[in-house]
């Protein structure tokens, strides 16, 4: 009967160079899709799923998305394996659940930006107990809402932020 041994003659295997670690936290919210490029410069692509909700790809038409044909698309091969829906439009999954929309890039980086002052608007130290107090001033007079602000103890949110320039002409 032949004895089997446990050798330690196999090499460890290779780690790759970046780490599966290092690209999640490249992108600690999943892969970004790959970019489309338009024939026509100047346009963002954005794949839509209406599996999210029964009006999920209405909903993005009336916030300025448009919906992309094979033909504006600078190399149909960058998208992988599509079809088009009855009315000729880009789409892909089993059911073309998924549509390529387009917005102009500018419009695009406008409302990023917009988002950003929001969110810091929002961030201001002591805003929401400010808020508060002038919703109490309001209902309940100023001598009230006074006496609310001196007993309510409300944490203020404290952030940070780095401002970042780009360089147009490096683009």
């Amino acid at each position: 009967m032949a004895k089997f041994t446990k050798t330690d003659e196999t090499p460890a295997p290779r780690r790759p160079k970046i780490s599966v670690l290092e690209r999640r936290l490249q992108n600690p919210f999943g892969e970004p899709s790959a970019p489309v490029s338009f024939k026509e410069p100047g346009w963002t692509g954005r794949w839509f799923n209406a599996a999210k909700g029964a009006d999920h790809i209405w909903r993005n038409l009336q916030k300025g998305w448009v919906k992309v044909r094979p033909d504006e698309l600078s190399d149909i091969e960058q998208i992988g394996v599509y079809s088009t829906t009855p009315d000729g439009y880009v789409a892909r999954g089993d059911r073309q659940q998924e549509m390529l929309m387009k917005m102009p890039t500018e419009w695009v980086e406008k409302i990023a930006l917009a988002k950003v002052a929001k969110t810091n608007q929002m961030m201001r130290p002591g805003a929401q107990k400010q808020e508060l107090m002038n919703a109490a001033a309001g209902a309940l007079g100023d001598h009230n809402a006074e006496l609310m602000g001196r007993a309510m103890v409300i944490g203020d949110v404290r952030t940070t932020r780095e401002i970042v320039q780009r360089d147009e002409k490096a683009e």
